[in-house]
């Protein structure tokens, strides 16, 4: 089985990151450029939070 996709664009903050994958329960977001298309890694929950102290 698997889940839609849940992305964030690359200007968003590491606090909206942190929320996005709260809301929806998910351990990654794939980070989108400015015209949607993936750059980079995906961002993982534990990278998110630890900046952040969560």
């Amino acid at each position: 089985m698997s889940s839609p996709l849940v992305t964030i664009a690359s200007r968003s903050s590491p606090c909206e990151a942190a929320d996005i994958i709260l809301q929806h329960n998910v351990r990654h977001l794939l980070v989108l450029d400015n015209a949607d298309k993936p750059i980079g890694t995906p961002l993982n929950s534990t990278n998110t939070t630890l900046g952040f102290g969560f």
